[in-house]
């Protein structure tokens, strides 16, 4: 549980950092980030099917699942933007 919580501090400070200085997002922080937050609960199907919904609502989603994950506000805004600002979020959150 501790090496977990390391992590994701680790990857929130990454994440935040890069998107806070205005840097392209980087794709190897958003698939570490969807992997150790969000697969920690579901699967990646999940995600992948979700974002196969045009409709979806990223932000409350996420925000849904920071406070049932208690996740970081960064490691909220970085899961946020990696589904939502990049152009192809399937790349890093779906398993192949």
């Amino acid at each position: 549980m501790k090496g977990m919580l390391a992590a994701l501090l680790f990857f929130a400070v990454i994440g935040f950092a890069s998107f806070s200085i205005g840097q392209d997002i980087d794709k190897t922080v958003c698939q570490q980030t969807i992997q150790v937050t969000c697969t920690s609960c579901h699967k990646a199907g999940r995600i992948c099917k979700e974002l196969d919904n045009k409709n979806a609502d990223w932000p409350s989603i996420i925000k849904e699942m920071g406070e049932l994950g208690k996740l970081s506000q960064e490691i909220q805004d970085t899961a946020l933007n990696c589904l939502t600002k990049t152009d192809d979020p399937k790349e890093f959150a779906c398993q192949k």
